[in-house]
């Protein structure tokens, strides 16, 4: 994190190395010379950012000649895509070159050739998710989320298997193709059909669990993309029967039974008749066994061993097992996954309900400090002011200031819960109306507009585990040194 006043000798020395070694190389030359038409030089570029869909305006200004303003030929090239012509745009007197559609969110070089000579430019070009474009980029560290993803396999017994849960987080196809190159694991879960599909397009290859409910009538795109569906329902099982009539293959299915979770799942005294109901079937296969427990508490390791059925935990385990046994005493779901725990499990080391497989997911994304954070996110400082005292703070004026207030202003942050830092130091939000927060800077009167603010989300919650309307970028390097 920048702190005012640390750079030390060594590294000022290294940054002067860096750009006299760029002067030297004519990379990075604007200013060496009188500027004439044929050494034209890129300065900077907007915005900074934009979807992988791609196709956005990105305009740069140039140094040139005014008497040759517009008449440079432009190339640019975004990181290793075919160039492009860019073409100089008379009404904002800047020239203009449109983004490609990029395979992933992340950061690529601008390359930007003017009259025949190259330039990369010194800021990355960032591609992102869609959400909210207003909105400022989050930027996913993926080391950080594998390092995590590691620590969470090792505390799984090897005889467990390890189901990895992404929702929330975008986008969740990479970030399971990120996870999947960390470390073993064997299963995924997902909330959605069209998650499931995201991950098959991204290249994972291991199994993966659709949760919740998914309407049976999609159970031939859940076979062709070899997702498992929960069966929740007699009527279920029939109409994906029947859809699947002509199938060559098989659609795995995990047989959820609602043991007191209120929600998906057949009830405990219907799980027999349907589990049947799948065994019959010849498009479909009893994959697993599972429920949900939605209770989870330190007791419950303690509760359990002694029979306690007060509480919640070990009511619905005894509840699911008296399902389970009564299935597989009829010969029916012998080689089905039993699964039940989630990270509450896990994180207090309630061993008896890990049973074949562990469902996790938010421990996946827990910040281990708040130094050491899974995401960076961070805006600008758009308007400061100094509102004098009875100024209104938003609608109502319900709250009128003290004192005279030296605020900063920033714009569209979709999460009234979040922290604020400017220079390392934690400011007061005054108002937040999300399409503009007013933030106390009267203990740095000095801030100016475009300083940079770190936006911190509440305890050691992380984007990827909180649903968040805004962009997303993956950083494969160290968070901190990457643009």
């Amino acid at each position: 994190m920048y702190e005012p006043g640390t750079i030390t000798r060594p590294v000022v020395l290294l940054g002067i190395t860096f750009i006299v070694v760029l002067l030297v190389l004519g990379n990075w030359g604007c200013g060496r010379k009188p500027t004439t038409q044929s050494n034209a030089c890129p300065l900077e570029f907007t915005p900074e950012s934009g979807p992988v869909e791609g196709d956005q305006l990105v305009f740069i200004a140039v140094e040139e000649p005014a008497d040759a303003i517009g008449s440079a030929t432009m190339v640019c090239r975004f990181g290793q895509h075919a160039a492009s012509r860019g073409d100089f745009a008379t009404t904002s007197g800047l020239y203009v070159c449109r983004t490609p559609a990029h395979q992933r969110p992340e950061s690529v070089i601008l390359t930007i050739t003017l009259n025949g000579v190259e330039f990369h430019m010194p800021k990355r070009y960032i591609y992102t998710t869609h959400g909210n474009g207003a909105a400022p980029v989050i930027g996913i560290d993926v080391p950080t989320i594998q390092q995590q993803v590691k620590r969470v396999r090792e505390m799984i017994p090897r005889d467990v298997a390890f189901a990895a849960i992404v929702k929330n987080g975008e986008p969740p196809g990479l970030l399971a193709d990120a996870m999947a190159r960390a470390t073993g694991i064997d299963y995924f879960c997902v909330p959605t059909l069209q998650d499931g599909i995201a991950l098959r397009e991204a290249g994972v290859k291991e199994p993966i669990m659709v949760l919740y409910l998914t309407d049976p009538t999609y159970a031939p795109a859940l076979l062709h993309y070899g997702l498992e569906p929960a069966a929740t329902s007699l009527a279920w099982v029939e109409e994906a029967d029947r859809l699947l009539q002509h199938a060559s293959s098989v659609l795995q299915v995990h047989l959820w039974i609602d043991t007191g979770m209120g929600r998906e799942g057949v009830m405990p005294v219907d799980a027999l008749a349907l589990a049947h109901a799948v065994n019959q079937s010849s498009k479909l296969h009893l994959q697993g066994i599972a429920t949900h427990f939605c209770c989870n508490y330190e007791e419950d390791l303690a509760a359990i061993g002694n029979g306690d059925l007060k509480n919640q935990t070990a009511l619905q385990k005894s509840r699911f097992d008296e399902a389970v046994a009564a299935i597989r005493s009829e010969g029916v779901g012998l080689d089905a996954i039993i699964h039940a725990g989630a990270s509450a499990a896990l994180k207090h080391g309630t061993t008896p309900v890990y049973y074949d497989m562990l469902r996790v997911g938010t421990m996946l994304f827990e910040n281990t400090s708040p130094e050491h954070r899974n995401y960076k996110w961070r805006t600008k400082i758009l308007q400061v002011k100094t509102l004098p005292a009875g100024s209104c703070l938003d609608y109502d004026c319900l709250q009128p200031l003290d004192a005279d207030t030296y605020v900063g202003l920033v714009t569209h942050i979709p999460n009234d819960e979040v922290t604020y830092q400017v220079r390392g130091q934690i400011v007061e939000t005054l108002a937040d109306h999300e399409y503009v927060v007013v933030l106390d800077l009267s203990r740095l009167p000095d801030v100016q507009e475009g300083e940079e603010v770190e936006i911190i989300l509440p305890d050691l919650n992380s984007p990827l585990d909180t649903p968040l309307s805004v962009p997303v970028t993956l950083r494969e390097g160290a968070i901190n040194g990457v643009n």
